[in-house]
């Protein structure tokens, strides 16, 4: 493996703050303590994801949203977080709008009788 270069930053007890890795294309791979961080603008707007995993999982992850970036494509990273309910709520609407087009009510009961 390639030794870490570029900027560091360290706490007053001495710990890596943040450190640069590598660039590929418009994503920028970061190292802040143990985790891995992408860096990327996305529609004018920053965005700074952890990557689970270690170097070889955030290169990986960084190729696949510069392809999505480069691609015009929201990126695989991009995904909006939803409470528990929410995603209930928007389940039970889906499959309402699904009974709508020429499905049945009995599959509006399936779906609610699949939630807990």
């Amino acid at each position: 493996m390639k030794a870490l270069r570029g900027h560091t930053g360290t706490t007053p007890r001495g710990n890596t703050r943040d450190m640069k890795v590598e660039r590929l294309g418009g994503v920028t791979i970061y190292k802040r303590g143990k985790n891995f961080y992408l860096y990327y603008r996305e529609i004018k707007r920053t965005v700074r994801r952890r990557v689970d995993g270690n170097l070889a999982t955030a290169r990986l992850v960084a190729g696949h949203v510069n392809t999505a970036l480069a691609e015009s494509r929201p990126s695989p990273l991009g995904f909006q977080r939803i409470g528990p309910e929410d995603f209930v709520k928007g389940f039970l609407e889906y499959c309402e709008r699904v009974a709508g087009r020429g499905g049945s009510v009995s599959f509006v009961l399936r779906c609610q009788a699949t939630l807990p």
